[in-house]
């Protein structure tokens, strides 16, 4: 796939030139390497995978399984996906303080959706924080009134919809995005067109349907990777209570050092 500030005939004469170079055989298409993706069995779980670091701090991922992919479907996940990252953060990040790093994100793989939550932590263990992962999706469903009102779910639709109509902002993510949709998605150049008219179609009824589908705990299609690192217990910061220095420690200047000097000889 070559792009760029290239005429067509340029394009062609390199193409040209890179096929004589490299093309001793065909690569069909059964020799092409082929992505795959986890998929948890309808009803087991919810797993997770517990591996030790030789590394300061703990990191938790957590994967949820939102079903294949549907044009509605991936509407729904974007719209919840933007809500759920501010909420994460200030919840984990700023409200609790358990991790330094706190985000979440929506991603679509080989047709099939998962929603990503994932932190850093220097202070709190990895099953605490998978714990606090659980709490917070059950909290938000919970508030899911406060949460996900009907003028922002409108709010975040039409936000999502206008980055859809521009995708691409330069000419490397140009390059990028027709790439991924020339191999990815069969050559649908329309692809993008279809995620508009699916957002514009999806109703708030059917937004809260999925959330709920999918962020409750009957949703047990989800899995989590739990990063143990090593947390030094004895390196922590105390809080100067009087605000004195003075009380654990002194106060030097360069003239008490010469004098010191002085009286030493």
């Amino acid at each position: 796939f070559l792009s760029g500030n290239l005429t067509l005939k340029q394009a062609e004469s390199i193409w040209l030139d890179i096929k004589d170079i490299l093309g001793q055989k065909p690569f069909y298409p059964k020799d092409h390497y082929k992505k795959e993706v986890f998929i948890i069995s309808e009803n087991d779980g919810p797993y997770y995978i517990h591996k030790k670091l030789p590394l300061l701090g703990n990191g938790v991922v957590l994967a949820i399984d939102q079903s294949d992919f549907s044009f509605k479907n991936r509407a729904a996940q974007n719209i919840l996906s933007q809500m759920l990252k501010e909420a994460f953060f200030t919840s984990l990040r700023s409200k609790q303080k358990t991790a330094y790093i706190a985000r979440s994100t929506d991603i679509e793989l080989e047709r099939h959706l998962y929603q990503l939550f994932f932190v850093q932590s220097n202070s709190h263990g990895v099953k605490d924080l998978l714990a606090r992962f659980e709490i917070f999706l059950e909290n938000y469903l919970e508030e899911l009134d406060n949460n996900a009102p009907k003028d922002r779910f409108e709010n975040v639709k039409n936000s999502v919809m206008d980055n859809l109509k521009n995708p691409y902002k330069n000419l490397e993510e140009m390059s990028s995005k027709l790439n991924l949709l020339a191999f990815e998605y069969d050559g649908d150049f329309l692809w993008y067109d279809k995620r508009v008219r699916a957002l514009n179609d999806l109703s708030y009824e059917d937004f809260l349907v999925f959330v709920k589908d999918y962020l409750s705990k009957d949703n047990k299609k989800r899995i989590a990777i739990l990063f143990e690192g090593k947390l030094d217990k004895d390196f922590k910061y105390k809080k100067l209570h009087d605000e004195k220095p003075e009380t654990i420690g002194f106060y030097k200047t360069r003239l008490d050092e010469i004098i010191s000097d002085l009286e030493s000889k």
